[in-house]
């Protein structure tokens, strides 16, 4: 008997869980016309009372739902909201939105609970040190924090990643990622640049002080101090 109550109560939970409201509801005339025919009126009226309780916390909360999803950063309410303000974005097959801001393309990437800004930049090896790009990477990270810089032998990559999926949030800070993430590509150009033409000074200091060196080197030995 034991074992045959707790098979229909899951059951019955499995079945609101899939089919919510609908289901509810259905419970409750199901008890309520089984209480009428067997006489048990108080019981019906509790047993009604209960399964109206329940649908009304899930309808409750299908609602809310229904709200969030609503309020909730999609792809299609994103390229509605770029076409808005001017651009030309596109949904290329994996689902994330292209859209050139002057001049420079930028990516935006969907999830669940989150959303990210990217911008690339390719890059050819033999002409970038690579230990100074990714110390200058890492000194852009630690100075602007919301930015992920990525080196990668054929790209720079760009990145702003937010753990919020709200449609307000989005188009009121949206500038201000774009500001960001142009910031973090600048100043990571300034700095690396800033930094090889440090490296360039000093070689060629060395160059300088080995030609005098060597120009003279036939001096040594000689008394040509006064």
């Amino acid at each position: 008997m034991r074992q045959t109550f707790t098979y229909l109560s899951s059951r019955i939970v499995r079945s609101l869980k899939r089919y919510g409201l609908p289901a509810t509801a259905i419970l409750a005339l199901v008890v309520a016309l089984v209480a009428g025919l067997t006489g048990a009126a108080l019981l019906g009226y509790v047993a009604a009372a209960a399964a109206l309780l329940l649908a009304a916390g899930i309808g409750i909360g299908y609602l809310a739902r229904i709200h969030r999803r609503r309020q909730t950063l999609s792809v299609k309410w994103a390229t509605r909201f770029l076409r808005k303000r001017g651009y030309a974005p596109t949904v290329d097959q994996d689902g994330d939105i292209l859209v050139r801001i002057e001049g420079m393309k930028y990516v935006l990437h969907l999830d669940e609970h989150y959303f990210e800004l990217h911008i690339g930049f390719g890059r050819k090896r033999s002409e970038l040190d690579d230990r100074l790009l990714r110390r200058m990477a890492q000194e852009v990270m630690n100075t602007t924090r919301m930015v992920k810089i990525l080196v990668r032998k054929d790209a720079i990559l760009f990145s702003i990643e937010c753990l919020q999926r709200r449609k307000s949030e989005f188009a009121e800070f949206f500038d201000s990622y774009i500001r960001i993430l142009k910031y973090a590509v600048s100043e990571h150009t300034r700095r690396y640049n800033d930094a090889i033409e440090q490296l360039r000074q000093e070689a060629r200091k060395r160059r300088e002080e080995e030609e005098l060196t060597r120009r003279f080197a036939n001096y040594q030995g000689k008394d040509v101090v006064n």
